[in-house]
Parts: structure tokens; sequence; C-alpha cells
């Protein structure tokens, strides 16, 4: 099952979300690691969700969307 998520982090991290929203991780795998942050599983559909978010949403993806150079994720269910 794919599954689309959603990781929201409050201001006491928003010194990373410059790095986070900047850095693809195709071109630096482990970038969740390099801004200091971890990894855990969520418990519904196993989706990585970041240990530090005040809140994560994970979704079965329904689609994804073409937006100029990124696609937009959509989940629902």
């Amino acid at each position: 099952m794919e599954y689309s998520l959603s990781n929201l982090l409050d201001f006491r991290l928003a010194d990373k979300a410059p790095f986070l929203g900047d850095v693809s991780e195709r071109i630096l795998p482990g970038k969740i690691k390099e801004a200091g942050l971890n990894i855990v599983r969520g418990e519904v559909l196993g989706a990585p969700l970041i240990a530090e978010a005040s809140a994560a949403v994970e979704l079965e993806l329904v689609d994804v969307v073409e937006a100029g150079d990124h696609d937009i994720f959509l989940g629902g269910g």
C-alpha cells in the first residue's frame, strides 16, 4: 500500500523548516537525520513520520498531481 503523509512541526523546530523544504531526499538521502530529527513508523500504514513533530497524518495515497517542478500527493481513507 502506498501512503501520503504530512508532518506538522511547531515553532521550536522552525529553524529546521528551510532545510527540510529546500533539500530533496533524492539529492540528500537521510536529510531528516541530517537535520537532527528522527524517523518513527506510523501505527496505521507504517509511513515514516518525524518523531519530533507535534502532529502527523498518514493517509492512503489516492493520486499524484504534477504541478510545475513539484508533485502534489493526494491522500484519503
